[in-house]
C-alpha cells in the first residue's frame, strides 16, 4: 500500500466517523470468510458497515475525530470497525447476537454520541428496543389514556342518565295533499 492509498483510507475512515452515529471495535480473529460475509449482510440490514484496515490507519482516522479519542488505545490485534448510520442499538444487537453464536467475534468497545462504552456497555445497548418498538409503545400508551378517559365518561353518563334504551322511530310520512 503506497502513501496515497493510505491517505485515502484515513480520509475515508475519518469521513465515516463524522457521518455515522456510532462506531464499534470488534476482534474477528478466527472467523471464516463465510462468517464475515454473514455478519456483513446482517449489519447492512440495520444500516451498519464492517470495515477492516490496519490498526495504525484506524487510529489516525480516530485521532481526527474528537468524540472517539479513547477508542484508539483499545485497538490491539486483528480488529475491525463497525459503523452504525442510524440505528446504533440495532447494530449493537446484531453484534451481540453474532458474538453469542460465534465465539471468535469479540466486542471490544463502542463510541456513540460522544460516549465511550466498554464491551458490557455495548451489550447493554443491544438490550434497548429499536426505535420502531419504542414508538409503538408510546402510541399504545397514549391510546390507552384516551380510551380509558372515554370509558370513564361513558360510565359517568350512564350513572347520571341511566341505561339508554334504543327506540325505533316510525318513519315520517308526508301528509296527503288536499
Amino acid at each position: 500500500m503506497n502513501r496515497h492509498q493510505k491517505e485515502n483510507t484515513v480520509q475515508g475512515l475519518s469521513a465515516k466517523f463524522t457521518t455515522n452515529e456510532a462506531a464499534f471495535i470488534v476482534k474477528f480473529q478466527g472467523l471464516t470468510v463465510l462468517d464475515l460475509q454473514e455478519l456483513r449482510i446482517k449489519l447492512e440490514k440495520k444500516d451498519g458497515e464492517f470495515k477492516v484496515a490496519k490498526n495504525r490507519l484506524m487510529k489516525l482516522a480516530m485521532s481526527k475525530e474528537a468524540d472517539c479519542l479513547g477508542l484508539g488505545s483499545l485497538m490491539k490485534g486483528q480488529t475491525a470497525l463497525v459503523f452504525a448510520k442510524s440505528d446504533f442499538t440495532g447494530v449493537a444487537k446484531v453484534l451481540a447476537d453474532f458474538a453469542r453464536k460465534n465465539k471468535d467475534l469479540e466486542i471490544v468497545a463502542g463510541c456513540c454520541e460522544s460516549q465511550l462504552f466498554d464491551s458490557a456497555g455495548v451489550k447493554r445497548l443491544a438490550l434497548i428496543p429499536s426505535r420502531e418498538v419504542l414508538l409503538a409503545r408510546l402510541c399504545g400508551t397514549l391510546n390507552a389514556v384516551t380510551a380509558k378517559f372515554v370509558y370513564v365518561l361513558a360510565q359517568i353518563l350512564e350513572q347520571k342518565i341511566g341505561p339508554v334504551a334504543v327506540v325505533e322511530a316510525e318513519p315520517v310520512t308526508e301528509p296527503a295533499a288536499e
